[in-house]
């Protein structure tokens, strides 16, 4: 049996939005899909296989952390998913209405529990992730749970291609969305997100090729610029993706900013400083924050050094989806060039 959170459970907190939905969308609706999960963090350097402490449980997904961060900065946003009846299903309800993530397309499933994240960051920089998800509510979301009419008219739609490994039904929902949005002129990003432990490297390519040509902007990192485009070296590879389709590549680098490529230019934009405390999240705030400028018709440079503050500032706290970060906050370190 399946209940949607939004109507039964939730709908009451979201009825302007609702109402301002029903006349059109007075501004921009952004839209993302499918992976909703709660994460608990391993501490210390012991492998998964030994007993020892864990962080969480804390609201994650990479698609949700993206709304999470452009309806912190003030944008009306929905997300298409599933969870299960549980604890866990409820942390995650809360934490969607508490960032003002309209609940109006999300589902819950008596049969299915709630994904889960299990991951270990460890202190040589290398991480692992068990995960708790294809066999879970969360990757249950299939096309018929989608909202053709609403994905008609929304402005943007972000997808990820970890969520085209959790399931078969996931993967059908993100080419089902892409269709859609792109056939009414709506606009696609698109971040690879790889997770070896949710598909193999000969799958990459095949599994994202359908939403790598509909993208107007892939940003990735330069392992999985190669692994998209099979072309070794980060920046012939980001070149490459651009023959497929997109307008935009944005190549992310961590503490050393981002790369742009476009077919008229390249240029490097400057990280900011900060104290990193969890790097959860940071690659999907930068994609918030270009989305974000974007929509703004903000030049590109503008756009990239707003998305490398906004994923700065996300690295300063515990928990990607715990605070809500501003854009008097993101200005700010852009004006001063470190947090405080």
């Amino acid at each position: 049996m399946a209940i949607i959170v939004g109507i039964i459970i939730y709908r009451s907190c979201w009825l302007k939005q609702s109402l301002i939905t029903r006349a059109g969308w007075f501004g921009t609706m952004v839209f993302s899909l499918g992976e909703l999960l709660v994460e608990l963090f391993r501490k210390g350097d012991n492998p998964f296989d030994e007993p020892g402490e864990f962080l969480g449980p804390y609201p994650s997904g990479a698609p949700a952390i993206f709304v999470h961060a452009l309806a912190s900065l003030g944008e009306s946003t929905g997300y298409f998913a599933t969870i299960g009846k549980d604890d866990f299903g409820k942390c995650l309800v809360d934490r969607l209405v508490k960032s003002g993530i309209s609940t109006d397309w999300l589902v819950q499933l008596d049969e299915w529990t709630t994904g889960v994240a299990f991951t270990h960051f460890r202190s040589d920089g290398s991480r692992e992730f068990i995960y708790h998800s294809g066999n879970a509510a969360v990757g249950q979301l299939g096309p018929e749970m989608l909202d053709s009419d609403a994905l008609s008219r929304c402005n943007w739609l972000h997808l990820c291609g970890n969520v085209l490994g959790i399931s078969q039904k996931t993967r059908a929902a993100s080419y089902d969305a892409a269709a859609i949005v792109g056939a009414n002129g709506g606009r696609i990003s698109f971040d690879p997100n790889i997770r070896f432990e949710l598909m193999r490297r000969e799958d990459i390519w095949p599994l994202c090729k359908p939403v790598v040509e509909a993208a107007e902007i892939v940003s990735a990192s330069g392992t999985e610029a190669e692994c998209l485009s099979g072309v070794r070296g980060e920046d012939d590879a980001c070149r490459a993706i651009l023959e497929l389709g997109p307008a935009v590549v944005a190549l992310k680098r961590g503490e050393l900013g981002c790369k742009v490529f476009t077919k008229q230019a390249e240029f490097e934009v400057p990280s900011y400083p900060v104290t990193e405390i969890d790097p959860t999240g940071a690659g999907d705030c930068f994609d918030a924050g270009f989305v974000y400028g974007l929509l703004r018709q903000w030049d590109l440079r503008e756009c990239a050094a707003f998305a490398n503050a906004l994923g700065a500032l996300t690295v300063t706290r515990q928990g990607a989806m715990e605070a809500k970060i501003g854009l008097e906050e993101v200005q700010r370190l852009m004006k001063e060039g470190r947090t405080q």
